[in-house]
């Protein structure tokens, strides 16, 4: 990164989170997470919602992804000749990536969908493993299922004070039954 606010890009997509502004006008770091249907902020039906219409989900989700890699521990130096003769075949493929790798994995998307995304690896500046699984294993429970959008048209009294990144619960008869929850994702 070369400039604040992609350093800051960076650093937040290590954490599996983005900037975004908040009903006071602050901006706020998420986490995206999975929604969480014990704990909505709300719930809102048809009586509430004037307008509930689906939207189509970005080519990345639609199929969902049936891997999703994240590059962690970068090596500013990658060798691939001249090896020690005591070098082992682990460690020369080891000095030949720049980057280490965690994997979110779910084969049973290979076999429901017949072309499953595979995203390129996200690169993070994350050090430790275990972190890093903990990451790609939040991004995948997210972006491992198959997912909706929909715009909705509510009054502002209802819908206005929630926060991006907050579960709420959806029903509006035809188009959406949200027993599972829904996150907010913009206003």
């Amino acid at each position: 990164p070369t400039d604040a606010m992609s350093v800051v890009d960076y650093l937040l997509k290590s954490l599996n989170a983005w900037l975004t502004p908040t009903t006071s006008g602050t901006l706020q770091a998420v986490v995206f997470r999975a929604p969480n249907p014990l704990v909505p902020s709300a719930t809102y039906t048809g009586r509430d919602i004037a307008a509930c219409n689906a939207r189509p989900p970005p080519s990345l989700l639609n199929p969902p992804p049936y891997r999703i890699r994240l590059a962690y521990k970068r090596r500013g130096t990658v060798q691939t000749t001249s090896f020690a003769g005591a070098a082992t075949e682990d460690r020369k493929q080891f000095v030949a990536e720049p980057w280490s790798y965690v994997t979110w994995i779910d084969t049973n998307i290979l076999t429901t969908y017949r072309t499953a995304n595979d995203p390129p690896p996200v690169e993070t500046a994350l050090l430790i493993a275990s972190e890093a699984q903990n990451v790609v294993d939040e991004i995948g429970e997210v972006l491992g299922v198959r997912r909706s959008l929909y715009d909705l048209e509510m009054p502002i009294y209802l819908s206005g004070f929630h926060e991006v990144g907050e579960t709420v619960i959806i029903s509006y008869p035809g188009v959406i039954d949200s027993e599972t929850g829904a996150i907010v994702t913009g206003k």
